[in-house]
């Protein structure tokens, strides 16, 4: 019955599984390297990347490449895969009210959540525009790389304020 769930120990089990998908594997097999901070810091790496075949300027060099990447890329992190702003201000909301009711202290967790989708949005925002030319601009993929860093970083403060919230909660 409903009244027989513990939502606060709901709520914390539900971050505690964020934070664990955040910082280590999900899936448990190879793909495991493109979820959670790895896969933020991947997608970092292969944006950087002007040398070899796994870089987005190559990878992505050809006009229908270009396109269809870019059109991926836009569409992974607003309803294909996910929600707007790859579902981080969906999760700062959640957060907020947690912390209501579960007693924890979520500030930072939620800040950094709000953030990071801002990042994401930014970055949806540039894919999708750059979806509707045939070649990116020569900045494309370092100004997108510069976005995931800085999301990179938002995620990275968002597992450690998970961390620290689900601890004092011991």
């Amino acid at each position: 019955a409903a009244n027989d769930v513990d939502l606060p120990r709901a709520m914390r089990a539900a971050i505690a599984t964020t934070h664990a998908h955040l910082t280590g594997p999900v899936l448990g097999n190879y793909f495991d390297v493109n979820m959670g901070l790895s896969g933020i810091a991947k997608l970092s790496a292969d944006l950087h990347d002007t040398s070899t075949k796994s870089g987005w300027c190559r990878r992505f060099g050809t006009p229908e490449a270009f396109q269809a990447g870019m059109t991926r890329l836009a569409e992974c992190l607003t309803w294909a895969h996910t929600a707007e702003g790859g579902t981080r201000p969906l999760y700062a909301e959640f957060l907020t009210e947690a912390a209501l009711i579960a007693g924890l202290d979520l500030d930072a967790a939620a800040a950094a959540a709000s953030a990071s989708g801002d990042g994401w949005r930014s970055i949806t925002d540039l894919a999708a525009q750059a979806a509707t030319t045939q070649a990116p601009a020569d900045d494309l993929f370092d100004e997108l790389a510069r976005l995931v860093d800085g999301c990179l970083a938002h995620e990275q403060r968002l597992a450690s304020a998970l961390a620290a919230a689900l601890e004092r909660a011991r």
